[in-house]
């Protein structure tokens, strides 16, 4: 399943970027989409390649790291309202508030066509300021769950 209620995260108290990696890569382990290497593997790759990104009213951002950290393709998702503290994918330095973090598991089968078939739907999902309104809008699990998947 690509997503589900375990995997989704409502964020109401200031936790750093670090910590909500390791608690969305975690969940991603534990329902066995990712290897255990996965969660450093998240943590390394944020570090030195940034993926907060800045869309003008709001920002996201989308952590992701190489497919040999994958079993099956999955998300987790979390809602965040100005709780965490990410830095721009443009290098930058500048620091972004994202109101929704997705992390993205995506196992390449097809030289990579569902990684880049599955950022252009987040992409999508997150440029769309109706749906980020919505997901931030939600105050439970299985809100952010039902938002998500009838969106993605």
């Amino acid at each position: 399943m690509l997503i589900n209620e375990n995997r989704c995260f409502i964020i109401n108290s200031e936790c750093s970027s670090r910590e909500l990696l390791e608690r969305m890569a975690r969940s991603l382990v534990a329902d066995r989409l990712a290897k255990e290497s996965f969660i450093k593997a998240i943590l390394n790759r944020e570090e030195e390649h940034p993926t907060g990104i800045d869309c003008g009213d709001y920002s996201i951002a989308t952590p992701h790291t190489d497919p040999v950290h994958i079993l099956e393709s999955g998300f987790a998702v979390a809602i965040c309202n100005d709780n965490v503290c990410f830095y721009n994918a443009d290098k930058s330095g500048q620091e972004l508030k994202p109101s929704i973090v997705v992390m993205m598991c995506i196992k390449s089968i097809n030289d990579g066509n569902e990684h880049i078939e599955a950022i252009g739907r987040v992409y999508s999902l997150a440029g769309n300021k109706d749906i980020i309104d919505t997901l931030c809008a939600c105050n439970n699990q299985e809100s952010v769950f039902t938002v998500f998947k009838s969106n993605y």
